[in-house]
């Protein structure tokens, strides 16, 4: 019964309230619960949108997205879709969508350690400028890119008091000059320079006492006892307390039951396929590769090797095709100080052009029938599958294609596991090394084996290479003129009658990134440099892994990369991304 009394209780104050209130003021749900709002509100994470209404002055959310504006600006919604400005405290520096964030994307720089002021505030599309002060003796411990003002999301802008002689002042310009001499100076004078009001840096609320309030009043105006303003305002503590734990423990439960669903379903069978197959490529068949190389150029006699033979391949390397990369001739011919050169940083790629030109291997670029089971014939399907996974950026592999690939690679490799002595009793080069790998594993790869931590976030890479990035990429380069695009696709390795979907991503980043230096686009050139820097090093890989570090630094930076080109990687997706335990689930 007492139950039922605080319930009808809780329900009368509820109704009291509800007939007093004169608005609801929406908030914006967070990025971490922005994809179950989606979902529970319009069964779509694309159409949904939450934007401010400056007729209402209200936060609104409805189903009719998505839309986008320009850099350095917002969507906001009165009926429609319209253009609004990015507050004092934030910029966008990219295109906004409103199906994942309903403010500018970053916050400004507040310039407030240790002698900092505020340089510049122009810009909506970039961040904050910081200078230090001079007039307090402050300059920076680090000069720098221009003279007169620091860029705190991309340079060091620690100050420091600079100690000057008995006398001397400390310019605008940061330097020591007498006391009283007047100088030209390259920046501007603090008291002349600070044309942004302190109100920036400084906002002042004005405190109103609750009793003074305009709701307050008109609830006084209507309810005059102070008893059943307390005994209102415990009621609703109560209520929002118990709404607010259930709402808690659902979303939590919400969560866990979608991410399960999201796990059991990430990716589909083709996608799999795909992933398996550069998993058994770089697990499995590069330490065959490896040990067949060590065999034929001994580790002792690696060194000499490469150096008696260094004219032959800087042909390779100065060749406009790019057969040797740089990263690679600083693997063969500038190492790291006190690094010895050897075959445990080769990837696939590398062996197989150091055994065609070194050691008199004709490895060719076709895939040779598979009943040829001589050394050439074997490294010739190997590179040629190798060339197909790196470069099919459209992630996918059908079953019949899959089957075939993993099916002739293990069988190619089995093969040398019953090669014992020519007819002269000399071993064949390279198949004592296969067949002590071999032995140790059969060379069979269970569908039931789970890869570990680290080659699983090799995949996971490998993945938002291909389905996330390749895109935007793709449609950069599509806004090349055909000139720029014919230059490209004489230089691509594919027939000429191939789709541009398998244009090869490498080819595409040359041609944007000398596009963006025409241009001048420093930070363009940045993102395009980090994006290809990664490439490289998955595809160039001689592991097929990496460490959690390293992981979660590479997925950071191809977020930005992608959503400075325009692209979608929202900061969900990432830590989606981050907690895939096997993505071949």
């Amino acid at each position: 019964m007492k139950d039922i009394l605080s319930v009808l209780t809780i329900i009368f104050v509820f109704q009291i309230l509800i007939g007093h209130a004169e608005f609801y003021n929406l908030k914006c749900p967070s990025e971490a619960n922005w994809k179950l709002r989606a979902q529970v509100k319009c069964n779509s994470i694309l159409k949904y949108f939450c934007l401010y209404n400056s007729v209402k002055e209200i936060y609104v959310e409805g189903c009719n997205g998505p839309d986008w504006d320009r850099k350095g600006s917002k969507r906001i919604f009165s009926g429609s879709f319209t253009r609004g400005n990015c507050s004092q405290n934030r910029y966008q520096p990219f295109l906004f969508w409103t199906n994942g964030s309903s403010n500018c994307f970053y916050s400004k720089s507040i310039c407030n350690e240790e002698g900092q002021l505020v340089s510049k505030e122009d810009s909506t599309k970039a961040d904050r400028a910081c200078r230090c002060d001079n007039t307090r003796n402050y300059s920076f411990i680090k000069t720098p890119r221009n003279l007169c003002y620091c860029l705190p999301t991309e340079e060091d802008c620690s100050c420091y008091i600079k100690q000057c002689l008995v006398n001397n002042t400390l310019s605008a310009d940061y330097e020591c000059i007498e006391r009283g001499f007047q100088e030209k100076t390259k920046c501007k004078e603090i008291n002349k320079h600070r044309e942004v009001p302190d109100s920036i840096e400084q906002v002042t609320f004005e405190i109103v006492p609750l009793w003074q309030s305009e709701t307050t009043l008109k609830i006084n105006r209507r309810i005059s006892s102070a008893v059943i303003i307390f005994t209102i305002c415990y009621a609703v503590a109560i209520v929002l307390t118990v709404v607010i734990s259930k709402l808690i423990i659902y979303e939590q439960k919400t969560f866990e039951r979608c991410y399960q669903i999201c796990q059991k379903g990430y990716l589909s069978t083709e996608e799999k396929n795909y992933l398996r197959l550069v998993r058994l490529l770089f697990t499995e068949a590069h330490p065959v590769v490896r040990k067949i190389f060590d065999n034929v150029i001994t580790p002792s006699q690696l060194r000499t090797t490469l150096d008696r033979n260094k004219r032959i391949l800087e042909r390779e390397y100065r060749d406009t095709n790019h057969v040797i990369n740089g990263f690679q001739w600083n693997l063969l011919y500038d190492p790291v100080e006190g690094k010895t050169v050897t075959s445990q940083d080769f990837d696939i790629r590398l062996m197989l052009l150091l055994l065609r030109k070194l050691a008199n291997y004709r490895i060719s670029d076709v895939y040779e029938d598979k009943s040829d089971k001589s050394p050439n014939a074997i490294f010739s399907r190997i590179k040629y599958v190798r060339n197909e996974i790196t470069r099919r950026f459209a992630g996918k592999l059908s079953n019949s294609l899959f089957d075939q690939y993993r099916d002739d690679i293990l069988q190619t490799l089995q093969e040398t596991n019953h090669t014992e002595h020519d007819q002269t009793g000399k071993q064949q080069i390279g198949y004592l090394c296969v067949r002590s790998v071999l032995k140790a594993k059969d060379f069979m790869l269970p569908e039931e084996e789970v890869p570990t931590i680290e080659e699983n976030n090799f995949l996971v890479v490998f993945h938002v290479i291909t389905s996330i990035v390749y895109p935007v990429i793709k449609n950069e380069y599509n806004t090349c003129t055909p000139l720029e695009r014919n230059n490209t696709e004489q230089h691509q390795t594919h027939s000429s009658d191939e789709e541009s979907k398998n244009l090869y991503i490498r080819m595409m980043l040359d041609t944007l990134i000398q596009r963006a230096e025409q241009n001048g686009e420093k930070a363009r050139i940045n993102h395009l440099k980090k994006i290809k820097g990664i490439q490289r090093e998955i595809v160039q890989s001689c592991s097929g892994v990496l460490t959690e570090k390293i992981f979660h630094k590479i997925l950071k930076s191809l977020q930005e990369a992608v959503l400075y080109l325009g692209g979608t990687f929202s900061e969900e997706k990432r830590l989606e991304l981050q907690k895939i335990k096997n993505i071949l689930e």
